[in-house]
Order: structure tokens, then C-alpha cells, then sequence
């Protein structure tokens, strides 16, 4: 009898474990896949939010700093060079120091372009 008893008893437990317990862990599995799933889309978009801000701070910092830079760098190296064009070119080819100081060991010929 007391056998029977418990056989009953875990009958009922296996029950309850079908009907119960199994729905609800398919329904926390179904509710923390899909609150996974928000969380994901949510944060590829807030990556791709940080990274359009970053290519745009990017942009920003090219045109208000780069751009000047350059345009500055470009007018040096023209006054730099109107500076070379007023030497002679006929003493620079007489002074071998003076060749060498402006156009440099590597590049001789780079003046006479005349």
C-alpha cells in the first residue's frame, strides 16, 4: 500500500512537471530569447548611431583643421619655392655647396627645369 502511495505521489509530480514546469520554461526561454533579440537590434543600432557620429566628427575635424592645414602647407611650399626660383640658376650650378643645400644630394637635377 505504501508503495502505491508513492508511485501516486510521483505520478503526480511527473504530471505537474509536464503540465507546469516544461510550459513554463518554454516560456522564459521564449521571453529571454526575444528580450536577447531587442537587445541586439538595439545595440547594432547605438553601434551605428557612435559610428555615423564618429565618421562625422571625423569629416568635421578634416574640414576645419585639415583643409586649413594644407591650404596653408601649399602656400609655403609655393613661396618656398618663388624663393629658389629667384636664385640664379647659373650660380647654382657654379656653387656645388650651395646645390647641395637647397635641392639636396638625391635630386641635382630637379632645379634645372627651365
Amino acid at each position: 500500500m505504501k508503495c502505491w502511495k508513492l508511485v501516486k505521489i510521483y505520478l503526480n509530480l511527473v504530471y505537474i512537471k509536464i503540465t507546469y514546469v516544461d510550459r513554463a520554461i518554454e516560456s522564459s526561454n521564449k521571453v529571454f530569447t526575444e528580450d536577447v533579440t531587442n537587445y541586439f537590434d538595439m545595440f547594432s543600432r547605438i553601434a551605428l548611431i557612435e559610428w555615423l557620429c564618429f565618421m562625422a566628427g571625423m569629416i568635421l575635424i578634416e574640414i576645419l583643421i585639415l583643409f586649413p592645414f594644407i591650404s596653408k602647407l601649399k602656400n609655403e611650399i609655393w613661396f618656398t619655392q618663388s624663393m629658389i626660383n629667384l636664385i640664379p640658376t647659373k650660380l647654382l650650378l657654379e656653387n656645388k655647396k650651395l646645390k647641395e643645400n637647397i635641392i639636396g644630394r638625391h635630386n641635382v637635377n630637379a632645379l634645372i627645369v627651365m
